[in-house]
């Protein structure tokens, strides 16, 4: 049950915006055209759309629409890495017992 906010332009791209209270204020904004691409969003405090200035933008979190691809994501991305397993919990790969498989993932991952 979101109520509209309005338009914005984020990055000259023109977005449409709702916000939803819960246990936080929840505002997001998505491209105003019928793919409505993810722009930005912000949760948590009180705070209006009018808000948004460079001093406080660290509560918000801005998408790069125009990096966004609508291409299938390749299913291998999903595959376990050959340190886990699906029966148990995967150690974070750069923990203190880190294998050189889990090592050489951290690369990837941060």
């Amino acid at each position: 049950n979101a109520t509209t906010v309005g338009r914005r332009t984020f990055d000259g791209v023109e977005c449409e915006g709702w916000r939803a209270d819960g246990f936080e204020e929840n505002v997001y904004y998505a491209t105003a055209d019928l793919k409505r691409l993810p722009c930005a969003m912000y949760s948590g405090g009180v705070v209006t759309p009018s808000d948004v200035q460079p001093s406080n933008t660290y509560t918000w979190i801005f998408f790069n629409v125009s990096s966004i691809r609508l291409t299938p994501i390749p299913r291998n991305l999903f595959e376990l890495p050959s340190f886990c397993n699906a029966s148990t919990q995967c150690n974070y790969p750069w923990g203190p017992t880190a294998s050189p498989d889990q090592k050489a993932m951290k690369e990837i991952v941060v």
